[in-house]
């Protein structure tokens, strides 16, 4: 599946100095985000650049894999409705929409599913099990393919438990890394059957 709604990417003239002198892990693992408000009355937009270093995705019911995920990450979506115009021929108020998309991908992409919720009636945090399909390979464009090098999997409930990595090694295909214990071959059907935690994929862009 291809988002090429998301892959718009500014010139660096159009980017604010705080994106363009970010340190150099940004190089790595920054990405752009590109916040855009739209007025529906007077058809005005205002955009916004900001870093991010992690995809973060909330699980939505009834969405099972992370393409979907994604798509729902930058639905667009209506502003409060006392946010009003700036613009000095309007004014209005409660008719726009904010959307974010992603301006520039990182070299290296980290998504996090985020697992954990709390509970307002228990006042208690919870973890959420449920099973999202993810890809090996993840195609955001012809021209942006990353593909998947590991997974982290957390076992147990919202106040303790246990993480289990997977990576992928050239050499050996997938590993399991369990603490001191020795790295163990797996297949690819078993690694994509987890539920990685939090969740943080790691993804190497292919360049």
């Amino acid at each position: 599946m291809l988002f090429r709604s998301h892959t718009q990417t500014p010139p660096d003239e159009a980017l604010p100095d705080t994106v363009l002198d970010a340190p150099p892990y940004y190089r790595m693992f920054g990405g752009v985000y590109n916040n855009i408000i739209h007025c529906a009355t007077c058809a005005c937009s205002a955009s916004r650049f900001e870093h991010f270093t992690t995809l973060q995705l909330d699980l939505v019911p009834g969405v099972d894999t992370m393409e979907q995920l994604v798509t729902s990450r930058f639905e667009p979506e209506p502003c409060d409705r006392a946010y009003k115009c700036n613009n000095n021929n309007c004014h209005a108020r409660g008719t726009h929409t904010k959307r974010c998309h992603i301006a520039r991908w990182p070299h290296v992409l980290v998504v996090h599913l985020k697992r954990w919720k709390f509970n307002d009636r228990t006042r208690t945090r919870m973890k959420i099990d449920d099973f999202v399909r993810f890809p090996v390979t993840y195609r955001v464009s012809p021209d942006i393919i990353y593909n998947l090098r590991s997974i982290v999997v957390h076992r147990g409930r919202a106040n303790g438990g246990h993480y289990v990595a997977y990576t992928r090694d050239e050499a050996h295909g997938w590993l399991r890394y369990d603490d001191a214990r020795t790295p163990e071959q797996t297949p690819t059907a078993h690694v994509l059957k987890q539920c990685p935690y939090m969740l943080l994929f790691f993804y190497e862009q292919d360049c």
